[in-house]
C-alpha cells in the first residue's frame, strides 16, 4: 500500500507529466502576451468602415431577380431548398426572418449595408455592423472573437446562436477564426440562402491596404454544400469624422402615416362614446 507521502509524489509525477504533453484535459491554451505592448502590436483596425460588396454575401448567387448561377454549390436537396425559399420571398418578404426583427447572424452580418467597426483586443476582437435608421434597417449586431488562447466550444458546451463561437489567433497582421455552432435558421444574405447546423466557417481577416481590410471566408458544411464555398468580401476606411448613428430595427416597423391614422381614429371612438353618453 502507498504511504501518504508515495501518493502526493505519484500525483506531482502525474501533473507534471499533463503539463509536458500540453496540459490537463480541458484546459485553456496559454494566453497571448497582454498588457501595452500587445495592444502596440496589433493591426490598426479602428474608424468606421463600409462594404465594397452589395447585400448579396457572395455576388455568384443568385438575387431574387438573378439569373442561372452556381453558388452556393448546394447539394440538390438544399438547392431545392433555396429555389423555394427565393419564390417565397417573391411572394410575401415578410418570409425573411429580418422583417421579424430577428438577428442577422453570421453570415449576414458581415454583409450589412451600412457601417461597420472593429475593436481590437489581445483578448478579443469586436464587430459591430448596423445600418442607418430607415425602411431598410437592420438594427446594430455585435460579434465576438476571443483570440486569448482558447478552444472551439464543444459536446454538451456547444449550443446553436446567431453568431456562433468564434475563436481566433494571429498569424502575423492576420486574424484566423474558426466558427461553429451556428443555427440553421439563418439566413446567409436576402435571397434566403441557409446552412445546417454543421456548419464551420473559417476567415482569414487582413488588412490588403492601409484603408482596405479583407475577410476570406471558407464555409464548410457537407450536409448542405458539395465543397468548401470561398468568398471574399472587403471594407473601405471612411473620414474619422464619420458618425455612427442609434439604430434599432424595430424602429422601421413604425409607419407614421399607421401612427396618425390610428390617432385619427382614436379620436373618432371617443367622439362616438361622448355622443352616446
Amino acid at each position: 500500500m502507498q504511504t501518504r507521502q508515495q501518493a502526493l509524489a505519484s500525483a506531482v509525477a502525474a501533473f507534471g507529466f499533463l503539463l509536458a504533453a500540453g496540459g490537463a484535459p480541458g484546459a485553456v491554451a496559454a494566453p497571448p502576451p497582454a498588457g501595452p505592448e500587445a495592444a502596440a502590436a496589433l493591426p490598426d483596425w479602428s474608424g468606421v468602415w463600409a462594404p465594397n460588396q452589395g447585400e448579396v454575401f457572395d455576388a455568384g448567387s443568385a438575387s431574387p431577380a438573378a439569373g442561372a448561377r452556381d453558388r452556393p454549390p448546394y447539394r440538390p436537396e438544399w438547392e431545392a431548398k433555396y429555389v423555394a425559399t427565393m419564390a417565397k420571398l417573391k411572394e410575401d418578404p415578410k418570409t425573411d426572418p429580418l422583417q421579424e426583427c430577428y438577428p442577422l447572424g453570421l453570415l449576414r452580418m458581415m454583409s450589412v449595408d451600412g457601417h461597420y467597426e472593429f475593436a481590437v483586443r489581445p483578448e478579443q476582437v469586436w464587430i459591430f455592423s448596423g445600418s442607418p435608421p430607415g425602411p431598410k434597417s437592420t438594427g446594430a449586431q455585435t460579434r465576438r472573437i476571443y483570440t486569448d488562447g482558447r478552444e472551439n466550444l464543444k459536446g454538451d458546451d456547444l449550443f446553436a446562436q446567431y453568431t456562433g463561437n468564434s475563436v481566433g489567433r494571429w498569424e502575423g497582421d492576420t486574424l484566423v477564426v474558426t466558427t461553429v455552432g451556428l443555427n440553421d435558421t439563418n439566413f446567409v444574405d436576402r435571397t434566403g440562402a441557409q446552412l445546417s447546423g454543421d456548419v464551420v466557417v473559417r476567415e482569414r481577416i487582413r488588412l490588403v491596404a492601409p484603408d482596405t481590410l479583407e475577410d476570406r471566408f471558407t464555409i464548410e458544411d457537407a450536409t448542405a454544400l458539395t465543397e468548401p464555398w470561398v468568398v471574399t468580401r472587403t471594407w473601405r476606411r471612411l473620414l474619422k469624422e464619420t458618425p455612427i448613428m442609434d439604430d434599432s430595427c424595430l424602429g422601421k416597423r413604425v409607419d407614421p402615416a399607421a401612427l396618425v391614422d390610428a390617432a385619427a381614429q382614436a379620436k373618432v371612438g371617443q367622439a362616438k362614446a361622448g355622443q352616446a353618453r
